[in-house]
């Protein structure tokens, strides 16, 4: 690490020096960046760009999103020799910059409406698929060997529930905020309670980090490793529950992840890790004028949640 170094910026010249550093069979062949990377924040300065059509290089040009992107390399390198998982397969790697070049998978991600409109069998192949995948990234090992390659951090939600308690009634009416701030009391009763032994968690498993087969439901890869590390596995299961209309969809994960791994996935937790979650994402958002994922606001937000914990009786 002490040799570590990354870009000065995003630019097309940068990010050439990256892929000839990382795959330099690589270094004139046609690459696509983004267009509309944010600069303005250091945490995330890291991105991606297509390679020839057939590959993908990852770089980042800030210290912290390059320790980051380091490590994600390293643990690419480290889960395939334990675990069969479909993630990124490594095509070369770079510390000086840091970058590292992988094949690109194509298909489509998980959308909300994918789940919400896909008829019964489909969504019993997404949550068989779902489970697996994180039955065998939970296996105790792969922790280890993450571990034995990689300084690893807890990863953490969006937001705290203290700010999402003195900050999040900007944008919402006082019943709904009274109610938020009901269930931020539930959130950190439950979250201060001892939790199982901690696993290898993704720490960012949404939709569209997910590639799945465009014409019939088969997960072929889980892209982003960024913020992996050590955690409770109810925190990869944190997104699962926006993606339905009822608790249904996360609990038929559950349901999988069980069968094959042994382990049992506390309800609680999970909602617990999602409150914070889509709270704080809207907080976030809100706060920086960035539109909310399908035209939501906060308080469609919190009405979502409402409309799965009344059901289960909870808060």
């Amino acid at each position: 690490m002490a040799d570590m170094r990354w870009l000065a910026d995003p630019s097309e010249r940068s990010v050439r020096q990256a892929l000839a550093a990382a795959a330099p069979a690589l270094a004139r062949a046609r690459i696509e960046i983004a267009t509309d990377l944010d600069t303005s924040n250091p945490e995330w300065a890291s991105s991606t760009a297509v390679v020839d059509g057939a590959f993908v290089v990852k770089f980042a040009w800030s210290e912290q999103a390059a320790t980051r992107v380091h490590r994600e390399a390293r643990l690419l390198e480290a889960i395939p020799q334990v675990a069969d998982v479909p993630v990124p397969r490594l095509a070369g790697t770079s510390d000086d910059p840091v970058a590292f070049v992988t094949r690109l998978v194509r298909g489509r991600p998980l959308g909300f409406q994918d789940v919400r409109l896909a008829g019964r069998e489909s969504r019993r192949l997404m949550a068989e698929q779902l489970g697996s995948f994180l039955a065998r990234l939970h296996e105790p090992r792969v922790l280890d060997a993450a571990q034995a390659v990689a300084p690893l951090v807890p990863p953490r939600p969006q937001g705290r529930t203290d700010e999402i308690r003195t900050r999040l009634g900007s944008f919402l009416d006082p019943t709904r905020m009274r109610r938020v701030e009901d269930w931020c009391d539930w959130v950190d009763a439950v979250l201060g309670r001892s939790g199982p032994r901690p696993v290898l968690v993704h720490g960012d498993l949404h939709g569209y980090n997910q590639v799945w087969h465009p014409g019939r439901w088969a997960l072929k890869l889980v892209a982003d490793f960024e913020v992996a590390g050590p955690s409770d596995p109810e925190y990869d299961f944190r997104y699962f529950p926006s993606q339905d209309v009822t608790l249904e969809f996360v609990s038929a994960i559950r349901d999988a992840y069980g069968a094959l791994s042994g382990r049992t996935i506390e309800m609680d937790r999970v909602l617990a890790w999602h409150i914070r979650t889509a709270l704080g994402d809207a907080l976030w958002r809100s706060e920086a004028g960035i539109p909310l994922p399908d035209g939501g606001t906060p308080a469609t937000y919190v009405d979502d949640i409402a409309s799965k914990l009344e059901p289960c009786g909870r808060v």
